[in-house]
């Protein structure tokens, strides 16, 4: 009986770290969302400030005042950050799938 007893002390021990660790795994797919969400925001602004990098340059190299590799090495940056944007993107898709698979609740904006 004692040993009866003992192993369901166990399995209450068991339930309650098991309760502990759905708590660090919400809310580390919580922060993961909140990450992903911040960083497409500074990508966009990045985005935003390259394409008018762009153009001026594409305005500075029409009165011979800039260089055509200028505009290329920006048109280089800009799809460095969009293919960043995009990782992104997906990071934040599959940060959102898992925060739903753990707490059955849909994480539209956090």
């Amino acid at each position: 009986m004692r040993g009866a007893k003992l192993e369901r002390r166990q399995r209450e021990f068991e339930r309650g770290r098991a309760e502990q660790l759905l708590w660090v795994d919400v809310s580390d797919a919580f922060h993961l969302v909140l990450e992903q969400q911040e960083e497409i925001r500074v990508l966009d602004t990045i985005r935003q400030i390259l394409r008018d990098r762009m153009g001026e340059l594409e305005a500075r190299e029409k009165i011979g005042r800039s260089r055509p590799s200028e505009w290329v090495a920006a048109q280089a940056q800009l799809h460095r950050v969009e293919a960043e944007w995009e990782i992104s993107q997906s990071r934040e898709t599959v940060a959102g799938q898992l925060l739903r698979f753990l707490t059955g609740l849909e994480a539209v904006e956090i």
